[in-house]
């Protein structure tokens, strides 16, 4: 890629990022629909800024797409989607969106509660960059595991998932 078009790029991406911020700043829930087509961008800081920007409209019609986001392959996104759905009255049930969001939150023990909907989220924090989080993440899987939470073939993909 030539100089020019990296720089131009460069130059969207910022616009985006302006754009999501303006909007959260104004919190007009008419801005929902647009920055939910935002989180589809390729760069985190305008995934990023679109969550943060989607927390301040104050409109439950963010949650599913904040729920999403909680599971975004970005560190900051995560924590920006949960900052969100805190900010939007959001709470935590028994769900896969509610284990992203403990784990995101340093308290992956909770997800032994939520039981076999928690694998797949803890799974993908083994992976994390964090040490803390992929320690607490396998904690949380082996109580889930030896709970009988779970079935055996769920057993076997999580077994197979953390080793690969």
């Amino acid at each position: 890629m030539d100089t020019h078009r990296s720089l131009h790029l460069w130059w969207v991406h910022l616009w985006w990022v302006s754009i999501c911020s303006s909007l959260g700043r104004i919190g007009d829930p008419r801005a929902v629909e647009a920055l939910v087509t935002a989180l589809d961008d390729k760069v985190s800081h305008v995934r990023q800024a679109t969550v943060e920007a989607l927390g301040k409209t104050g409109d439950a019609r963010a949650v599913e797409a904040l729920t999403a986001a909680l599971e975004d392959e970005n560190s900051s996104v995560r924590h920006a989607a949960a900052w969100a759905l805190e900010r939007l009255g959001w709470r935590p049930d028994v769900s896969q969106a509610a284990a992203a969001y403990w784990i995101i939150n340093a308290d992956a023990g909770k997800c032994v509660a939520i039981g076999s909907l928690a694998v797949k989220p803890l799974v993908t924090a083994l992976g994390d960059e964090d040490k803390h989080v992929r320690q607490a993440a396998a904690t949380a899987l082996l109580e889930i595991y030896g709970s009988g939470k779970i079935e055996d073939k769920q057993k076997r993909n999580c077994l197979a998932k953390s080793n690969g």
